[in-house]
């Protein structure tokens, strides 16, 4: 769905550059478009009770950001690079403009919108990985999607590991306690900013 949706509107995509930590888009901010991203890994958060951020998903090649927007006026959720990443974007009044004018794309657009709401149903990070163990096993299991690594699944990020544990909300002391101790079951071994994986079986069955 998401490369014919872009395919529609290639004519009026602009590409974008957007480097780590840098935001395409914060929770509350008027919708300006939506995002087609074509390389890089992107973190999708939204804003809890007391202060409190919690990760939704992670986003990479191919997936569109913010088109949920379209039916609150604002963002729902903050998405934040955590590579460099390039982004085709369109602009929200061409979007508009072809919405009114094309049903082929009015039933790609509501489409969307309902797979956007499925995904968050089924894939709310809080609901389902409610334990922090769950949480950094997740998000290692990302990243080596995101990331190339070599024969020996051994990955190395644009930054620091501990950054990952302020990405996703997680202290830094568990983030830590929770690869030492996946170390010590010999699954893999952590430096500042690396990973080697020696049983991924292992690591998914945790």
């Amino acid at each position: 769905m998401d490369s014919k949706l872009f395919a529609f509107l290639k004519t009026f995509s602009q590409l974008q550059q957007i480097k780590p930590k840098e935001f395409l888009f914060k929770e509350g901010e008027m919708s300006r478009g939506i995002f087609q991203i074509k390389s890089g890994s992107v973190i999708i958060t939204k804003a809890r009770e007391k202060n409190k951020i919690s990760l939704m998903s992670f986003a990479q090649k191919g997936e569109v950001l913010g088109l949920d927007s379209f039916k609150l006026e604002h963002y729902p959720n903050t998405a934040q690079a955590i590579t460099q990443v390039e982004v085709a974007f369109v602009e929200k009044k061409i979007i508009e403009e072809i919405i009114k004018t094309d049903l082929n794309f009015r039933m790609m657009v509501l489409q969307k919108l309902c797979q956007v709401v499925g995904n968050a149903e089924r894939h709310g990070f809080d609901k389902w990985h409610n334990t922090v163990k769950k949480k950094v096993i997740f998000i290692i299991t990302e990243l080596l999607k995101t990331f190339d690594r070599d024969e020996q699944l051994e990955v190395r990020f644009p930054f620091r590991l501990e950054e990952v544990a302020q990405f996703v909300n997680i202290p830094q002391t568990q983030f830590s306690q929770t690869l030492k101790e996946l170390e010590k079951q010999n699954i893999l071994s952590s430096e500042e900013n690396s990973l080697k994986i020696y049983n991924f079986e292992a690591l998914q069955n945790v």
